[in-house]
């Protein structure tokens, strides 16, 4: 029985209709899909069950497979030959395991079995542990003392590009660290997402985020510091463009101090972070022998480097997945290994570590 599926948009405007052997050009007739028409409002929901960026990711992924398999109906045999060569090409245990991913998703939302079986599990587990030095590796921390001395660095530049910049980077940052935010929940920060406490300090709603995609919200604390930052920079914004609740909080400067009103990228955000940590903490990136640049910052870096800070001052792997919003507890226990192991049972009992 071949398997149509239908996937609309996937934020690029344009749609293709998906076939389990192949990617097809044109839809499938009604004789094919049997006369049944799907109504556009099923289609925007099945739609926004994902999120949009991987919905693309799976869309390419698809498309990569569907080229390499010419035609051929996919199998677990040829699914297996295919993770096989991905490994052979340099690809990483993670980039490889996308596919899988990406096949289990259609598979799912068509209602049909996935593909894989014996062949592709056992291919796939050897990839994972011949190949586990590959990929990028996890980014340096910028953990609470990196990032006051960055803000720091930025504030008291003696000649910076614009006053303007400096204080919205300086916010920006600022509140990253002590939201633990991710870039897409950074960016789409609206300044009705946040208010003042009474003592100084500051929360900041969180609408839906990647690990929270039926919105249900979160609330955040953010310290007196941040607070002074964002007001500084609030102040700035309101005299350039519109005093209005719905704007997002960091946007755009143009070359000579001109504020403006879309948000900033998710590139952008991670250059100016790249820009500022080369500049402030050059610590955390190595040349190799021909003088290559690796390690270094990226907007992960506040993520990881808040919750090690927060290991180290006694947190535990609950109040850290908390405070992160992960949905598992896996993640912010691979960051903070170091930072356990340094409050362990070894550290606490023979060498009086507290």
């Amino acid at each position: 029985m071949e398997l149509y599926y239908y996937i609309g948009n996937f934020c690029r405007k344009f749609v293709v209709f998906i076939m389990f052997d192949h990617i097809l050009s044109k839809p499938p007739s009604s004789d094919e899909c049997d006369g049944t028409e799907i109504s556009k409002e099923v289609l925007h929901l099945m739609e926004a069950s994902l999120a949009p960026r991987t919905l693309e990711a799976y869309h390419a992924e698809w498309e990569r497979l569907s080229k390499w398999l010419n035609g051929r109906p996919i199998s677990d045999e040829l699914l297996a030959e295919y993770l096989a060569t991905l490994y052979a090409n340099g690809l990483s245990p993670a980039s490889i395991s996308m596919v899988l991913a990406t096949v289990r998703c259609v598979c799912r939302l068509a209602d049909q079995q996935p593909p894989m079986g014996s062949m592709t599990s056992r291919v796939m587990g050897g990839i994972r542990r011949k190949g586990r030095g590959r990929g990028r590796g996890q980014v340096a921390p910028i953990r609470f003392k990196d990032a006051d001395r960055l803000i720091s660095s930025i504030e008291t530049e003696t000649s910076p590009s614009s006053l303007e910049a400096a204080a919205r980077d300086a916010a920006l940052i600022s509140t990253m660290s002590d939201g633990m935010l991710r870039v897409s929940e950074l960016i789409a920060v609206r300044w009705r997402h946040l208010y003042w406490e009474y003592d100084g300090s500051g929360r900041l709603m969180i609408p839906v985020s990647k690990s929270d995609q039926e919105g249900h919200g979160a609330v955040l604390y953010l310290g007196p510091p941040t607070v002074d930052r964002l007001q500084k920079w609030d102040k700035m914004q309101r005299n350039a463009v519109t005093d209005d609740k719905e704007d997002y909080v960091f946007t755009g400067i143009r070359r000579g101090g001109s504020i403006q009103t879309k948000p900033l990228t998710r590139q952008s955000v991670r250059r100016l972070i790249v820009r500022h940590a080369k500049q402030y903490l050059p610590e955390l990136f190595y040349e190799d022998e021909e003088g290559r640049l690796f390690g270094g910052a990226s907007s992960h870096s506040f993520r990881i480097g808040s919750a090690q800070s927060l290991a180290r001052r006694g947190a535990t792997l609950p109040q850290l997945q908390t405070a992160g919003r992960w949905k598992s507890p896996s993640m912010p226990a691979s960051y903070c290994r170091n930072e356990e192991a340094g409050t362990g049972a070894m550290a606490r009992l023979r060498y009086g570590r507290k």
